[in-house]
């Protein structure tokens, strides 16, 4: 049951989320390498559970370029600690 449950979690588009926040503290905390790597890995579950126009894989999409992740994270980190 724990098994099946997990794997239901993992197609929910909370744990989506989850992959992506977890990417942005990766980026914050200057490790871009591993925020592209997670946001890579799991694209592609987000495209087949949320498809591809949905705004959880547009912005994994986005972040997952590295260029993005060094310029706009940030400005994500100064304007969530004032």
């Amino acid at each position: 049951r724990l098994l099946l449950a997990m794997m239901e979690y993992l197609k929910n588009p909370m744990f989506i989320r989850d992959v992506e926040n977890l990417a942005i503290s990766l980026g914050t905390s200057q490790l871009y390498a591993e925020a592209r790597s997670l946001l890579r890995e799991y694209l592609p579950m987000a495209v087949r559970v949320l498809g591809r126009d949905h705004e959880l894989t547009f912005g994994m999409t986005e972040l997952s370029q590295t260029q993005y992740l060094k310029m706009v994270l940030p400005l994500v980190k100064a304007y969530s600690n004032p």
